[in-house]
């Protein structure tokens, strides 16, 4: 398999809430390198030119307002933790959608890391439904309030 050449790949710090890619989870802040145009995502993700700018951009992550509806998910106390390790100590993250059969009427995914479970729409894994991971046992009374909420639309 040819390796892939270095300037394929584009680089983008991830301005609030959290993006999944290639089973990692990251957090405001962190820099996800991709072959995709980030920037698609509007206010989400901000793309890096140099290396100079990143740096620069690593003490003062401007304030971005999320879209409607997007919850950011990071709190201090969070941010400081994220700090302290580094990008490959990222969580890893499965599907585990098979668990939990209401999921499939509800149009959603559910993905089980290290801190909990994530429930995500269905094909859209950037912005989890959960502002914080579940325990196992608190995933089904969170659909039932996703299919509470679906009823009263």
């Amino acid at each position: 398999m040819a390796k892939e050449k270095e300037s394929d790949v584009m680089r983008f710090r991830l301005l609030n809430g959290t993006h999944i890619q290639g089973g990692k989870i990251y957090t405001k802040g962190d820099i996800v390198e991709s072959k995709d145009d980030l920037t698609r995502f509007v206010n989400k993700f901000k793309r890096i030119w140099s290396d100079k700018q990143e740096d620069e951009d690593t003490d003062a992550t401007p304030d971005v307002p999320a879209p409607v509806g997007v919850h950011d998910l990071d709190d201090q106390r969070h941010m400081a933790e994220e700090k302290a390790h580094p990008k490959e100590e990222r969580e890893k993250v499965t599907e585990v959608s098979d668990l939990f059969p209401r999921c499939r009427t509800l149009g959603v995914q559910i993905y089980k890391g290290s801190k909990g479970f994530y429930v995500f729409p269905k094909g859209k894994r950037d912005v989890p439904l959960n502002e914080e991971p579940l325990k196992r046992a608190s995933v089904d009374p969170f659909l039932a309030e996703l299919a509470h909420r679906k009823k009263r639309r």
